[in-house]
């Protein structure tokens, strides 16, 4: 895998000046830390960079997840699929 330079310097507010040049070489990637030290916009600044061009799962909590009635949205895309699927299999 070729590896990905992010810029992060456009955020010079969370990164200091030697810190705005962020090197992925690896196919997956964990990025953690305390809150606020700017995972999130690394996380946002590589998607928004590089979506087009790579698979790129983020996951930014449980309120992306979950619906109405705190039932998990993928347990509802499931349904809908069922109920399209069946007609489907009868023609």
């Amino acid at each position: 895998m070729t590896d990905l330079k992010i810029n992060l310097s456009s955020y010079s507010e969370r990164f200091t000046e030697n810190s705005v040049i962020l090197t992925i070489s690896n196919k997956i990637n964990y990025i953690y830390g305390k809150n606020g030290k700017g995972k999130s916009t690394i996380a946002k600044t590589i998607k928004d960079r590089f979506f087009t061009n790579f698979n790129i799962h983020l996951f930014n909590g449980f309120e992306g997840i979950v619906g109405e009635n705190n039932r998990s949205d993928a347990v509802a895309l499931g349904i809908e699929i069922n109920k399209i699927k069946t007609p489907l299999y009868k023609k």
